[in-house]
């Protein structure tokens, strides 16, 4: 199989399934490695539409992101190119004759319970629809991927039940009557004494720690002392990090919020003068509507739900003046473009909106990183969504957009300043933005008025 654009080199091919060739291939624009599919018979081109509508609408943190869709070489099919991830699938590890300790497979199903709770709260839910051990994949540094969500199947139930039968398969001998019980009620999902929702399964999951006389990989039972040297240890270091973060929180968490909404709660001024839309001409019959306001006073932005953005300053900031830095899950920012004045071009399908802005994070973590999206307008209750651009991984300040076509009849655009947060994530990095632009692009005289 040899990919049908110049952009994504073949490395090497990898198994089929399902009506659907795929290939490790290298990304030549950014270097990376991505997985790419492609399929012809209408089973399998529904199933890769519905995988990128799901990643590319919802950016999972437990699942790898999406690149790109697009019509296969010669029509009647369709290639979807995915992010690449190293480690070994569930599958992989059990064909070598390996298996998962009660712990291990603990830890394994919090981590994908947390990836189907986000997948199965999307408005409509979505489900995985295909879960096995072929598709869960262990990372070298111990994270957990599950792979080739569909977005289409049976129910949230199902996938529950599916990944009961993925553990089981992964452990050696009888599980510990504890682990059992666990196990009973995810492959009873949906009914009693089932689990009711992916959120209750990954609860009960993640806080089971086994109990004396658990069964470990060779079948032994074994029981620990709970007062050991290593325990008193850890104790003590909890209670020592409880002190810390009291401090912290008392002297400068509570100020620091206490003075950004002072700050920012008139700084935020959708009618600061200074931020209205600029008209700029550009050669060959073409215009921008260039908004750039650089984030300077956050003047023109608005802040939802309730936190506005905190502001941070020049030692930090791509332009070395001022820059938004979103840190809680809700923080949002947004901001109205008036495009009314294109409308005849808009009307007729000849303009394009572009939006951009340079983005960093501040960490290594999947969850909190930066990126855009938004809505083309043409009322406070007709809307159609644009984006998300992919989120930004970088520590390094990126230059990032994405390009999209404006419906008739849009009145304005609104650009969001958003960061990917895992929900029930305890620590998220911070997501910046810099110089941020929205750029309306046409070409031609102006369409004649009907």
């Amino acid at each position: 199989m040899t990919p049908p654009t110049a952009r994504f080199q073949m490395v090497r091919e990898l198994p089929s399934e399902g009506g659907t060739a795929a290939a490790l291939v290298r990304d030549m624009r950014t270097g990376r490695l991505c997985v790419f599919k492609t399929a012809s018979e209408p089973a399998a081109v529904r199933r890769l539409e519905a995988m990128a509508g799901v990643l590319r609408h919802h950016p999972l943190h437990g699942a790898p992101s999406f690149v790109e869709l697009f019509p296969a070489e010669g029509g009647g099919g369709v290639c979807l190119v995915r992010e690449h991830a190293d480690g070994e699938t569930l599958a992989d590890r059990l064909g070598t004759g390996g298996s998962l300790t009660e712990s291990e497979a603990a830890r394994i199903a919090a981590a994908a319970l947390v990836t189907l709770g986000e997948l199965h709260s999307l408005h409509p839910p979505a489900v995985h629809g295909s879960l096995s051990p072929a598709n869960i994949l262990l990372t070298p540094g111990g994270g957990v991927l599950l792979l080739d969500p569909l977005g289409e199947g049976l129910s949230p139930a199902a996938d529950l039940r599916a990944l009961a039968d993925a553990l089981q398969a992964a452990l050696p001998g009888t599980p510990s009557d504890d682990f059992a019980r666990l196990l009973s009620r995810l492959s009873q999902a949906g009914e009693k004494p089932g689990f009711r929702s992916a959120a209750e399964a990954r609860a009960a999951f993640a806080a089971w720690r086994g109990t004396p006389g658990s069964q470990h990989r060779d079948g032994r039972r074994t029981g620990k002392p709970l007062f050991t040297a290593r325990n008193l240890l850890l104790a003590a270091l909890v209670l020592l990090g409880s002190f810390w973060i009291g401090i912290k929180v008392r002297f400068e968490v509570l100020p620091e919020r206490r003075a950004r909404e002072r700050v920012l709660g008139t700084a935020v001024a959708p009618k600061d003068p200074r931020c209205r839309a600029i008209l700029a001409p550009r050669p060959a019959l073409a215009s921008n509507l260039l908004r750039d306001p650089g984030l300077e006073n956050l003047c023109g932005w608005n802040a939802t739900p309730r936190r506005p953005a905190l502001l941070s300053w020049k030692d930090s900031c791509f332009t070395g003046q001022a820059c938004a830095r979103l840190s809680q899950a809700e923080d949002e920012l947004f901001q109205d473009v008036d495009v009314s004045a294109l409308s005849p071009w808009i009307r007729t399908g000849r303009a394009v909106v572009t939006f951009q802005a340079h983005m960093r994070t501040d960490g290594p973590r999947q969850t909190g990183n930066p990126y855009l999206w938004g809505y083309a307008m043409r009322s406070e209750q007709d809307w159609v969504y644009l984006g998300p651009t992919q989120p930004e991984r970088s520590r390094a300040w990126m230059r990032r957009g994405g390009t999209w076509n404006l419906p008739p009849e849009t009145k304005a655009i609104r650009i969001m300043l958003k960061k990917n947060n895992a929900r029930g994530a305890f620590l998220s990095n911070n997501a910046y933005f810099d110089d941020i632009a929205v750029i309306v692009n046409h070409s031609g005289p102006p369409p004649a008025t009907p």
